[in-house]
């Protein structure tokens, strides 16, 4: 069996837990499995720190660490592949690995700490997006042009590594996908269930929104959008998935507006697929977005979605097709586009199911890990002890 090494920014649990690169990891590793490659994770850190507060020896420290221990790991597993999960921390642990053992290098574009910086609202005036400028961008650049070659997960980052001058026959844009059986459509019965166990009033309208609770969300002007949309006097209820930082800063929001009867946090969740079927409408006003998850989950679900206008999310849907989609941080905005769907039945079913067919064509996490294995096959050689890869199914 031709083992591999993938760099992780954070630790993963193969068992459950965890959204983004954790999910993504968790699944692909089981798919190489049954196709004769074994992978070793090696996570960069084991336990969450504040980015912009640490101190740069301590990354230094990390990436140091994150090396030795592939020099111990590859001298007993013979690693024919690196895959990196980012393209700054993991990347330059991938770049020395590779350099140091000759073993080839992919890394996985998910998202940029430059991109993400530069597209939030008054960038140019944070320090760290002048850090990320002047520092992280041309580091980010060497380390993507050190690899033996690059998968962006959407097109706006594809387009950015040509712009690099990335070799065509070096990179390729392979979406996130999800995991399509787990998202088949439930009964009416399962429904009305679920919504009992949120204390949902069977009339009520409901919009969710999934992940995690941070102010590059955007979720305060979605706060303060479904406050308008109870004043309008629409019998509607937000369902805030997930957990973070910014928590107590929604729940004070909620009570300044006079809407936290109206708001419910439920915390993490495992059973994000049951929780959609149970909700009408899916919101996610992000300011910055690599391929988020959580809109293809609602995606693969059928439900509608409010998202906003970043490139990201634009690639996955498209405006009046299969979302309504406006400026992130937009309030008004906001709040008349869920007053629209939750006005309108028939938007709602046209959008969703727009939504889910795409999903399907293009979101299918199956089809999109055989890709990947072909990768894989070019970049690691032919082996006679394993199979070739397959696509499930």
């Amino acid at each position: 069996m031709r083992e591999v090494c993938i760099i992780s920014p954070v630790p993963v649990d193969l068992q459950h837990g965890g959204g983004g690169i954790r999910r993504f990891v968790r699944e692909l590793v089981p798919y190489l499995s049954e196709r004769g490659v074994s992978s070793t994770i090696i996570p960069l850190i084991k336990q969450p720190i504040n980015s912009r507060v640490a101190s740069p020896m301590l990354h230094v420290y990390f990436i140091v660490r994150a090396v030795a221990t592939f020099r111990r790991l590859h001298r007993k597993r013979s690693f024919r592949l690196i895959h990196a999960q980012d393209s700054f921390y993991c990347g330059i642990v991938g770049v020395l690995a590779s350099k140091m053992f000759r073993v080839p290098l992919l890394i996985h574009y998910h998202d940029s700490p430059f991109f993400r910086h530069s597209s939030m609202v008054s960038a140019t005036k944070d320090p760290y997006y002048r850090i990320s400028r002047r520092v992280i961008f041309p580091i980010e650049a060497g380390v993507l042009k050190s690899a033996d070659y690059v998968i962006a997960t959407n097109g706006f980052l594809g387009d950015f590594l040509r712009k690099q001058n990335i070799p065509e026959e070096k990179m390729s844009v392979i979406p996130m996908g999800v995991q399509m059986p787990a998202f088949q459509p439930t009964t009416g019965e399962e429904r009305n269930r679920l919504r009992q166990s949120l204390g949902l009033q069977p009339g009520t309208r409901t919009i969710a929104y999934i992940g995690r609770l941070s102010s590059v969300k955007g979720l305060t002007a979605l706060v303060e959008a479904f406050a308008d949309v109870r004043q309008a006097g629409l019998d509607a209820c937000l369902l805030i998935i997930g957990d973070g930082p910014q928590r107590g800063e929604l729940e004070s929001k909620a009570d300044q507006m006079g809407v936290r009867d109206s708001v419910i946090f439920t915390g993490f969740r495992r059973d994000v697929a049951q929780l959609l079927w149970a909700t009408d409408v899916f919101a996610y006003p992000s300011y910055a977005e690599g391929s988020p998850l959580s809109v293809l989950e609602a995606m693969a679900t059928g439900r509608a979605i409010l998202g906003s206008t970043i490139p990201s999310i634009s690639e996955q849907v498209q405006h009046r097709h299969s979302a309504l989609l406006v400026e992130p941080g937009n309030r008004e905005a906001i709040g008349e586009a869920l007053k629209e769907l939750l006005a309108d039945e028939n938007l709602r079913k046209t959008l969703g199911d727009n939504a889910r067919q795409r999903a399907l064509e293009f979101y299918d996490a199956e089809k999109n890990f055989f890709k990947i294995g072909q990768i894989y096959e070019r970049l690691m050689g032919p082996d006679e002890a394993a199979g070739p890869v397959r696509p499930a199914g």
